[in-house]
């Protein structure tokens, strides 16, 4: 019978057939013959090739190898029939622009899942060392000294690693960032973190690190907005430094040599800078308005007292000099600075003037690097690093028009004209000089990425959080971008820098991130406010990371107990835990593991979406076939329909239907009829009888698409149940099969549900069975 709808197909698909047929019409309608195509039939003819297809094709491939039913195609041909016409070029391209609603929400889950991808492509990069070649520059005259000492720095590794897990060191500073995040971030951060510099034994390079950082980012500014005011107290602060550091060690030296320093005299700033210039100090100078009765000249004292930040101190030696008509705006410019933060700009027009006049007769140091603190001339005894910053500091203190290019050209200085070069020209063992000057003049994320270049990363995490907390530094745009993947967004023109503080987190926390979820959590959420290159929330990100990579649910989010959820890590931190969770959940099903989806979405309270999820494992587990996926989704679906208050009826029914569906399938591989109908009537998945097509078929729009997804294969493991069965049956019994059977064949047929060819064949081919 096959052979013989084969011959009557081949020849109505003919190409002469075919051509003949379109000439006809076009010559009756009066219009200009279309195209011939060899493989282009009218609407009937489809028709009648459709119904031909329908009920042969696949009863005759089964009799060819299944190399060959790949190869050929008896009814199509090489190219396939076009039914109704050929379109044209224009009408080709405007149906591959048309997206059925099916491919936009492939797309969208395509889209998201590119971003989940790059935002976990962030997290999984690492920071690369900077190669530090060997610098030959020249070091101009004012020569840089350092009071630090000289300890080789070990060997940089060619990539930026956080502390292993049992790092004592990075453990005190997590435990001391922990108790700060704990507090409500009421508890002061600075303290907290010099405690742990104390306690872990720092190096003395390091711990004059951190105080210099803590002393410049230690607070949040006062002034409420502007550049300028912010500035000015930037340059308080590192002066402020700079004159207690200067005093500490004026006091060690005379601690060190108290037989030539004889400090004696009212404990002060005036005893110790007598005791300091006659036991410590090795500058040579010639000495100008004679000494004091302490046999220390005049111009030493009011400079040593001035650079330990007390002029007031220097009132002995202002009241010496108050006569000398030499120096009688500097003096004038002094008695002002004792009670005033500031010059007026009427005396620094007159120091101005007078500068001019003994700049070519003063010989005395003191007296003329006085001049130069003042007005920001270069200093003669810029010995020190430390000295040399603050000669160019002090002047923006008290200059009365201070502007921010004032800053901006001393920065300029320092990382741009200096720079790496000029600071480190013996190597990296000169880095803590650079650290000193990037930090005292308020270049915090290039001294950060100094110290992460130094393999210090402990140090410019937490100096870097210090510094975030308090606003004083400046952040990349695009944190996460994955197009930069520099941890220092700066140029060679512009002393402007900003620091991705999300970066330098990952490589901090790359090596403890699935052993000590907590601490890595807690290091993230300093950048819950911050949003990815994707627009996600990074402590978001963090959290979706931290379950994909250890899967510690209930640690993280807690578990369902007595239908409420159990505390967890999340509840530490000042977030929405519901949204957080739901973007979480979102996150899994996206990367594949959909069961942990349904655990986390239950545990938020957001069942819907849970059963949601639970019924699309049920439609693949039935449309796969899955035994083993069936018998491991059966009681996670019974426990989650019994234990989901916050569920709408409609999604619990649609569940429980797929449930039972289920049941109908695990009874179809026993061949138990009896069962399969009981379980058909009571979901109304299929009809039983032919005269109940039209009723399933018109109702159909209100069935759940889950459950509209595993028809076919509903109706074809019913269909060989009933073949199975069919030949053990009574008559009567078998009437029934019968029925059923056409049934679900005229269902098939008719439902606007489209059933996969191959499953129509097989269900034709059973019901032959039963016939």
């Amino acid at each position: 019978m096959f052979d013989e709808i084969l011959n009557r197909a081949e020849k109505l698909s003919s190409q002469h057939t075919l051509a003949g047929r379109i000439a006809d019409a076009a010559a009756q309608n009066h219009e200009p013959s279309a195209p011939t195509h060899p493989h282009v039939v009218d609407k009937q003819l489809g028709i009648d090739l459709t119904e031909i297809f329908r009920a042969s094709e696949s009863l005759v491939r089964k009799k060819l190898p299944g190399e060959a039913r790949a190869q050929k195609s008896y009814l199509f041909g090489k190219h396939g029939i076009i039914f109704g016409g050929a379109p044209n070029i224009s009408q080709a391209a405007a149906v591959e622009k048309v997206v059925v609603p099916d491919d936009e929400e492939a797309i969208n889950v395509l889209t998201d899942r590119v971003r989940l991808e790059a935002e976990r492509a962030f997290f999984n990069q690492v920071l690369l060392n900077r190669p530090h070649p060997s610098f030959h520059s020249v070091r101009p005259e004012s020569s840089f000294g350092t009071n630090l000492p000289s300890t080789p720095m070990r060997p940089l590794p060619a990539s930026v690693t956080g502390p292993r897990l049992g790092d004592r060191r990075a453990a005190i500073f997590s435990d001391r960032f922990r108790s700060y995040l704990r507090s409500d971030k009421r508890k002061d951060l600075s303290q907290l973190l010099n405690e742990a510099v104390i306690e872990s034994n720092s190096d003395p390079v390091v711990a004059d690190m951190w105080a210099q950082i803590t002393a410049m980012v230690g607070k949040r500014c006062t002034s409420a907005s502007g550049d300028v005011p912010i500035i000015m107290e930037l340059v308080t602060r590192a002066t402020n430094y700079l004159h207690k550091s200067f005093v500490d060690h004026m006091q060690r030296c005379v601690d060190q040599n108290l037989e030539r320093a004889r400090r004696g005299g009212i404990p002060g700033t005036r005893a110790l800078a007598a005791a300091y210039i006659k036991g410590c100090c090795d500058i040579a100078s010639d000495v100008e308005d004679g000494c004091l009765g302490d046999d220390c000249p005049v111009w030493q004292v009011i400079y040593t007292c001035f650079r330990s930040g007390d002029l007031a101190a220097a009132s002995d030696a202002l009241d010496k000099v108050a006569t000398n008509q030499r120096t009688n705006v500097l003096y004038k410019a002094l008695v002002h600075l004792k009670s005033n933060p500031k010059l007026t700009k009427e005396l620094k027009d007159k120091l101005k003037v007078e500068w001019r006049h003994e700049q070519n007769s003063v010989r005395d140091l003191f007296r003329r690097s006085m001049y130069c603190a003042l007005l920001g001339v270069e200093a003669p005894i810029a010995d020190t690093m430390e000295n040399w910053i603050w000669f160019k500091l002090i002047p923006l203190r008290l200059d009365p028009s201070m502007t921010e290019a004032l800053y901006t050209d001393l920065q300029k200085t320092i990382s741009l004209d200096y720079g790496e070069a000029h600071f480190m020209a013996d190597g990296m063992n000169e880095a803590p000089l650079y650290f000193s000057a990037l930090c005292l003049s308020g270049q915090f994320e290039r001294a950060i990425d100094l110290l992460v270049q130094m393999n210090c990363l402990v140090d410019a995490v937490h100096m870097a959080i210090l510094a975030h907390e308090n606003s004083l530094l400046r952040l990349t745009d695009a944190i996460m971008d994955a197009h930069n993947i520099k941890l220092l967004n700066s140029t060679d023109q512009s002393v402007d820098a900003s620091i991705s503080l999300a970066r330098l987190l990952v490589a901090y926390t790359k090596p403890f991130e699935m052993d000590d979820i907590e601490t890595t959590l807690d290091y993230f959420y300093i950048l819950k406010d911050q949003k990815t290159a994707q627009g996600r929330d990074i402590f978001e990100s963090a959290v979706s990371r931290v379950l994909y990579l250890t899967g510690e649910v209930r640690k993280v989010i807690g578990e369902i107990k007595s239908s409420k959820r159990t505390a967890a890590l999340i509840d530490n931190y000042d977030i929405d835990t519901t949204a957080v969770i739901t973007r979480v959940a979102e996150d899994t099903e996206l990367s594949g593991n959909p069961d942990q989806a349904i655990e986390i979405l239950h545990i938020c309270g957001e069942d819907d979406r849970a059963i949601t999820v639970m019924c699309k494992r049920l439609a693949e587990a039935i449309t796969q076939n899955d035994e083993k996926l069936r018998e491991r989704l059966i009681g996670a679906a019974q426990k989650l329909a019994t234990d989901a208050p916050a569920a709408s009826h409609e999604r619990i029914q649609t569940l429980c239907v797929l449930l039972d569906t289920l049941q109908l399938l695990i009874r179809c591989q026993q061949a138990d009829y009896e069962s399969v109908l009981h379980i058909i009537k009571k979901t109304g998945l299929i009809p039983t009888d032919p005269e109940q097509v039209h009723a399933f078929t018109s109702q159909e729009h209100l069935t759940p698409p889950q459950v509209t997804t595993v028809l076919p294969d509903v109706c074809l493991a019913v269909m060989n149940c009933l073949a199975v069965g069919f030949p053990q049956s009574t008559i009567p019994v078998q009437q029934r099969m019968q029925r059923l059977g056409q049934a679900i064949v005229m269902f098939a047929a008719s439902t606007a549900y489209k059933f996969p060819q191959n499953i129509i064949s097989k269900i034709l081919v059973t019901q032959a069975k039963i016939q």
